[in-house]
């Protein structure tokens, strides 16, 4: 398997994004790669990585803009530490939501659909995430423990997938 493959565009096969699905015979490797290369977003002539960060791993110079998308603040983390470009805490789950998700994955699904529907709801928010993380790389920076299961990938699911 080449890398040439992963790096490929949809616009070869009429679609604007690059590829993000590994087939399913693919090795472990291949789709690490195939999850990091969906991490890109198409805005005009530049490309967007949107990247996902614990708020308690150490921040690193390649992180681009780090936004914190959590209501609450993460605890036992001074704000040096977290070194956090902005705080957006209206982009959050609500706070209903969030005690009713308690990070149960057995609500995961439901917890999408209801976070994608707030997100909809909250279009003036999501808008002024999108201009600030307009044509530079982004961090989420979040303080789940969960890394499968938290707001901030749905959050970046949804800003790839649905358009201003």
């Amino acid at each position: 398997m080449r890398l040439e493959w992963l790096t490929r565009t949809h616009s070869e096969y009429g679609h604007a994004r690059p590829l993000t699905r590994s087939p399913r015979w693919a090795s472990a490797s291949v789709k690490a790669k195939c999850r990091a290369v969906s991490a890109w977003k198409e805005e005009g002539t530049q490309m967007v990585e949107i990247r996902l960060k614990r708020a308690y791993e150490k921040p690193a110079p390649d992180d681009g803009l780090r936004v914190l998308v959590e209501r609450l603040w993460p605890r036992g983390l001074s704000k040096e530490r977290a070194a956090v470009d902005l705080w957006m805490k209206d982009i959050a789950p609500s706070p209903e939501l969030r005690r009713w998700f308690n990070h149960d994955p057995a609500k995961w699904d439901e917890f999408q659909r209801r976070y994608r529907a707030e997100l909809r709801e909250n279009k003036d928010v999501v808008d002024e995430l999108r201009q600030k993380c307009r044509d530079r790389t982004v961090t989420f920076v979040y303080a789940a423990r969960d890394e499968a299961h938290n707001g901030a990938l749905v959050l970046r699911a949804y800003l790839e997938h649905h358009d201003s």
